[in-house]
């Protein structure tokens, strides 16, 4: 678990002691659930389980000449579509500006860049001639920043190329529609490094953790801010508290949503 989480172990290797029988995340918060250990707070679903969330940054290819697949995807190899890396990656990006201590994001990030499946002929990484041509390296998550316009190379020069070509259909992933756009992945981040800068409920350099149900886990800061992550293959009731900040769409039946991720307080 991150380093600096306080609280010791409750023993009951994860279990809800409000409700053991069926844990959720309705009990969490209050003086009936003790703080467990990072180890225990979550049962980790074994790889390939459906309720397991995988790796939030692999997603699969979104097609065209030059392919992209969803944000932080390397290779696309586990078939998930664009819409589900895009959602994860949403719900990792509040899990992480939620823990305390200094927060690194890749260039891209903040605007959901998916990787890029360039053309062997293209590639610059000096992996990939040190390699022999086994290794590709990292060109795929260094395509120029896209600012505006609705074609390559979307502002970023006047000139007719860029170092590393840039694929058709990112318009709607440029600086300029993102900042138009409320529900997107640039707006979400602004929006989150806001709170986390200025409000108090992010307060105090360590964190207590709470029994969850599988593929779930649950973290509350000093201050006061509850985040929960869903990332099982299904809805889960909804910690109480007022919601600060979702990184998708929340349904009016008082549950958080698969690969989804909320900020409370």
């Amino acid at each position: 678990g991150p380093a600096g989480a306080d609280g010791g172990p409750s023993g009951d290797g994860g279990a809800n002691p409000a409700n053991p029988a069926n844990p959720d995340l309705r009990d969490l918060p209050g003086d009936a659930v003790d703080a467990v250990d990072p180890g225990d707070a979550v049962d980790p679903a074994d790889p390939g389980d459906p309720g397991d969330p995988g790796d939030p940054n692999d997603a699969g290819s979104a097609g065209g000449g030059i392919e992209a697949s969803a944000p932080g995807g390397a290779d696309g190899e586990d078939g998930l579509g664009e819409e589900v890396g895009r959602r994860r990656a949403r719900a990792a990006a509040l899990v992480q500006l939620a823990l305390p201590g200094v927060v690194y994001l890749y260039y891209g990030d903040e605007l959901g860049l998916p990787n890029v499946d360039l053309p062997d002929e293209v590639l610059q990484d000096p992996v990939w001639e040190r390699s022999g041509h086994t290794e590709r390296g990292r060109d795929g998550e260094r395509i120029p920043m896209p600012w505006s316009g609705e074609k390559p190379p979307y502002g970023f020069t006047t000139g007719p190329t860029t170092w590393l070509p840039m694929p058709e259909g990112w318009a709607d992933l440029t600086i300029e529609a993102q900042l138009e756009d409320a529900d997107s992945m640039l707006s979400l981040y602004r929006e989150a490094l806001e709170l986390r800068r200025e409000h108090a409920a992010f307060g105090g350099d360590g964190l207590e953790w709470f029994s969850a149900p599988p593929g779930c886990l649950a973290f509350r800061r000093p201050g006061g801010l509850l985040c929960a992550l869903n990332a099982s293959a299904a809805a889960v009731p909804m910690p109480p508290g007022s919601v600060l900040l979702a990184g998708g769409p929340l349904p009016d039946d008082g549950t958080l949503p698969p690969d989804t991720a909320v900020w409370l307080v």
